[in-house]
């Protein structure tokens, strides 16, 4: 019945930055349980956004949470497994990196301040010429 998200969630996991060994200059030079891009940072160097990770881990929580909403019924036992497993990897992304992110605003709300957008960036080219 999940076939397909399974096994596009398997490619996505095996190809994280743990599995390319991608160190995340931004995050403490630590490779880490996300999905790096060079294209938005300005020496190309890898970097885990914040969006685009949770862009990707959101699916395994609604997965996971449709699943429960139904009390796991009439789904396969192997299916409740995934979906537990995938829970926990994004529980485990979001312990290493989003939750260093976040910042109290204050008692009840605040925010996720990206250490790429705080952190001392090479001038663009273009500002150089």
């Amino acid at each position: 019945m999940f076939g397909i998200f399974f096994d596009i969630s398997d490619r996505l996991n095996a190809n994280d930055d743990i599995a390319r060994k991608k160190v995340d200059k931004f995050r403490n030079n630590q490779i880490l349980p996300g999905w790096s891009s060079t294209r938005y940072t300005n020496d190309n160097s890898p970097h885990i956004l914040d969006l685009g990770d949770a862009l990707i881990l959101y699916p395994y929580v609604r997965m996971y949470k449709t699943l429960v909403s139904n009390q796991f019924k009439n789904f396969p036992e192997s299916s409740k497994l995934k979906a537990i497993a995938l829970l926990g990897r994004a529980e485990n992304s979001f312990n290493k990196i989003f939750l260093n992110d976040w910042k109290q605003f204050n008692p009840t709300s605040g925010y996720f301040q990206d250490p790429y957008f705080v952190s001392p960036r090479p001038t663009p080219y273009c500002q150089l010429i």
